[in-house]
């Protein structure tokens, strides 16, 4: 992912009013291209991954300070155009951003720094666990209170 966290980056550099979501994903893809994984869709609602996993790549450049999300409009903060100078491999970009978005996050989770890991769908990862039966059929059935009141 930090190939595409670069590749956000990059062409917001030339853009200092910043673009919309869409023109900058649009253009990352085209200087990024997607691999297998990236460009197919999700089975669950066939939407493509490409630009979900984009936008994903983003969130801990947005925690950091250094990528602005307005309306639909994407710019770099100063910190943002610098960082992308001082750190120019895009494993380092990541785990500087992941490092920041872990400081103040209080799941202290980690983000994948390379696009080899393949990200899960949230609702596949929650189908797979699903409630018990019993739990979903008593769900179901009717509350009864105790008449101790």
């Amino acid at each position: 992912m930090g190939e595409l966290l670069r590749g956000v980056f990059a062409v917001l550099l030339d853009q200092p009013e910043g673009m919309r979501a869409a023109e900058v994903i649009a253009e990352v893809e085209r200087r990024v291209p997607p691999t297998a994984f990236e460009n197919d869709v999700y089975p669950s609602d066939k939407t493509r991954r490409y630009p979900k996993i984009v936008r994903f790549s983003t969130i801990g450049a947005v925690k950091a300070g250094w990528l602005v999300k307005e309306n639909a409009q994407w710019s770099l903060t100063p910190e943002g155009r610098e960082v992308y100078h001082r750190l120019t491999s895009p494993a380092e970009l990541m785990a500087e951003s992941d490092k920041l978005y872990g400081s103040g996050n209080d799941n202290k989770g980690q983000m994948a720094t390379t696009r080899s890991v393949p990200i899960p769908p949230v609702r596949e990862a929650w189908k797979a666990h699903r409630w018990p039966s019993f739990w979903r059929r008593r769900r179901s059935l009717p509350v009864t209170r105790s008449a101790t009141t």
